[in-house]
């Protein structure tokens, strides 16, 4: 069995990453409209809305695709800790650069912003830029202990920083020093870590063609291991199955805490519930769509085949083809970073040039259109072309 073969492209998936972004960005330019229902809007402390669902999702898909690299490491033997965090850190300098423009376009034409969003200075891309460099600092612990579990870990240990004054300190205290002045972003990057992680697991379990064992509590195998594993007999629990008990098992934590809880959900914080909350809806979605690439596209049929003195063979349904993804979401899932960061910039740019609250519906609804066509415009120009910027 090859990585290729371990590893490959996942239709529901795809669409699930695609049609993400294109509601997110969507929504980043349609929020500064009357016309975009408040209750959509992000929340400023406690509740919940679709925009705060869209951040916490993004950090999750993040964390689904993250996994790949560890898998297809751990596979061949060759996972090496130096080697996987400068590969990380390398990989994320780019968008923490993208991070710091952001920044000092929005400082020098003082664009109006909400600094109890993420604070004074960061950023949702100093976010993104950081959680695989935190990833990858932490990966032999995460690796040994499984995803899940240091999730877990650090959902308890943030929540009880927040419970035993971090909480009082993010919503009350001065911005006086660089730290204090940030300390939304700075904190919050704890609660999305563990956001980060529980979709690190979930890729870890649905990600690879054939089950692994144990595969939503460990991440990856050696081929060796697995040849082995299916040679004796092993029958793992399809992906399906590890969505639903993943789905059940975030909703149900979920009530619990939230039942026994003497606070709500914040995005702000991103607190325990909200990384439940999160992660309980993102396993839910997955599941529904691949109920329907299950039942409707035909689904994924794998057999594992061992021969005499052979190796473990994968023989895989020739119906899962990238023919069947949509090229206009195959072409936003390739570049969502990309079209995340224009999308940025031309709400930007809009807000500048356009008193968008005082819009009237039929031209709220024009602009939209057209930011709409420009973004699909931009992300078919890239795949046409392909280029592919990850």
């Amino acid at each position: 069995m090859t990585v290729k073969q371990l590893l490959p492209f996942k239709t529901f998936v795809t669409v699930y990453r695609a049609q993400m972004m294109v509601i997110t960005c969507i929504c980043i330019m349609a929020v500064d409209f009357p016309v975009f229902p408040r209750r959509f809007a992000k929340v400023e402390t406690w509740g919940t809305s679709l925009m705060d669902l869209g951040v916490g999702s993004f950090v999750f898909s993040m964390g689904l695709i993250n996994v790949r690299s560890y898998i297809r490491q751990i596979f061949e033997g060759r996972f090496s800790y130096f080697r996987n965090l400068t590969a990380t850190v390398k990989g994320c300098v780019p968008i923490l650069i993208l991070g710091c423009i952001r920044l000092i376009s929005v400082k020098s034409v003082d664009y109006h912003e909400h600094v109890t969003e993420y604070g004074r200075h960061w950023n949702f891309f100093f976010t993104l830029g950081f959680l695989p460099i935190l990833n990858a600092l932490l990966a032999p612990i995460i690796v040994k202990l499984s995803p899940v579990l240091t999730s877990i870990l650090v959902s308890i240990v943030y929540e009880y920083i927040l419970l035993h004054g971090g909480l009082e300190y993010i919503v009350a205290s001065s911005r006086d020093d660089l730290f204090s002045a940030n300390r939304e972003g700075i904190f919050s990057l704890l609660g999305y870590f563990a956001i980060f992680l529980n979709g690190f697991a979930l890729g870890a379990a649905i990600l690879p063609v054939v089950p692994l064992p144990n595969s939503f509590f460990r991440v990856g195998i050696k081929r060796e291991d697995l040849i082995k594993k299916y040679s004796g007999g092993f029958k793992g629990r399809s992906f399906l199955g590890t969505l639903f008990y993943a789905a059940v098992f975030f909703q149900l934590g979920y009530f619990i805490i939230d039942t026994c809880y003497s606070y709500s959900v914040s995005r702000r914080m991103a607190n325990m519930l909200y990384v439940i909350w999160v992660s309980a809806y993102n396993c839910s979605f997955l599941f529904i769509y691949g109920l329907i690439e299950r039942f409707v596209m035909g689904g994924m049929e794998t057999t594992v085949i061992s021969d005499e003195g052979s190796d473990v063979e994968t023989v895989i349904d020739d119906l899962i083809s990238q023919e069947y993804i949509p090229a206009s979401l195959d072409a936003v899932n390739r570049n969502s970073l990309v079209l995340f960061l224009v999308s940025n910039l031309v709400t930007g740019l809009i807000n500048l040039t356009i008193n968008t609250i005082d819009c009237g519906a039929f031209e709220s609804t024009g602009i939209l259109l057209a930011y709409e066509i420009l973004l699909a415009g931009f992300t078919m120009f890239l795949y046409h072309h392909k280029i592919f910027i990850r």
